[in-house]
């Protein structure tokens, strides 16, 4: 039997507590973090690799700089 949805004011209760629990006390964050980790597996989601800052970071056109002043003097929104 599944327990009942607690309403929005008493997830912030049990969030606030929960949070200066972990800080307190070792032993709890370690319970919760194993508790996280075996919902994540029985998900049966891989856990996703970090993406590398190098490879998010795209070339930018030469004339990015004009067709950004273009088009927000064409919105009104810059003004000489």
């Amino acid at each position: 039997m599944k327990p009942d949805k607690p309403s929005f004011f008493s997830r912030i209760a049990i969030a606030c507590g929960s949070f200066f629990r972990i800080l307190g006390n070792a032993d709890f964050a370690g319970k919760v973090r194993a508790l996280r980790d075996t919902a994540q597996l029985r998900e049966g989601s891989p856990p996703v690799p970090p993406a590398s800052a190098a490879a998010a970071l795209l070339e930018a056109a030469p004339d990015g700089a004009l067709q950004l002043l273009g088009l927000l003097q064409r919105e009104a929104r810059f003004v000489d």
